[in-house]
């Protein structure tokens, strides 16, 4: 439906984004409890042009990798001398959206850490690792995605991202929303009994049910989901 819509001969918009629209049970375990907004950029196998832009300090001891980090694209790359450069001024944190560093500077980094806020690089949140490169491609070809929670229902929360254009293949789409889907619910605490995802649908007025369980890797939790073309 979307490509013919969108052919030439109408929209004229055949490459086009598609998106997945995605509704979350923001319930935890213990009662009047939720899971907190999160966000991520998930790296999907097939890659295409987001329209996503995003700055990016990678941070390495290595010049040959710092060399790397800014032939891909990061915004700036330094070395450990970014702490200094930090603390004198010459460096404003606030204007880069990742931070992205080798594990072995992050206890020197720590110095800026209340600069850096949430955004420390971790292990956890990968944007930390022994080699940063992997990191960087996620970040600069990847997909960028964030909970809004409903203010009203804090048990409720959704996710729009897109997930690949109109002129890619079918099976192409298909690997990336399931890709995008299961890292979304990787994002769910482990000890959270209930699936994070529960409805999945492309953006639209008509709405068409998927057997989502068809994507989402089983672990111990269920999913419900729908997808709308």
């Amino acid at each position: 439906m979307h490509r013919e819509t969108h052919h030439d001969s109408q929209f004229g918009l055949p490459d086009a984004l598609v998106k997945a629209y995605v509704e979350l049970d923001m319930s935890a375990d213990k009662k009047n409890r939720f899971v907190d907004n999160f966000s991520n950029v998930a790296g999907l196998p097939h890659n295409f042009n987001t329209e996503q832009n995003r700055t990016i300090l990678a941070i390495s001891r290595d010049e040959d990798v710092l060399e790397q980090a800014r032939e891909m694209g990061v915004t700036h790359a330094a070395g450990i001398e970014i702490i200094k450069q930090v603390q004198n001024g010459e460096v404003n944190l606030p204007e880069y959206q990742h931070f992205i560093a080798e594990t072995e500077l992050l206890s020197d980094l720590v110095a800026i850490r209340g600069l850096m806020k949430r955004r420390f690089p971790s292990v956890k949140n990968g944007t930390a690792g022994s080699n940063i490169l992997p990191i960087i491609e996620r970040f600069i070809k990847g997909v960028d995605y964030r909970t809004v929670i409903n203010k009203h229902h804090l048990d409720f929360a959704t996710i729009e991202a897109p997930f690949g254009r109109l002129n890619m293949l079918d099976d192409q789409l298909e690997e990336n929303l399931a890709s995008l889907l299961n890292d979304i619910e990787n994002q769910s605490p482990q000890k959270k009994s209930n699936k994070l995802v529960y409805i999945c649908c492309l953006p639209s007025t008509e709405q068409f049910k998927i057997d989502h369980t068809a994507y989402i890797i089983e672990k111990t939790r269920n999913v419900k989901a729908r997808a709308v073309a």
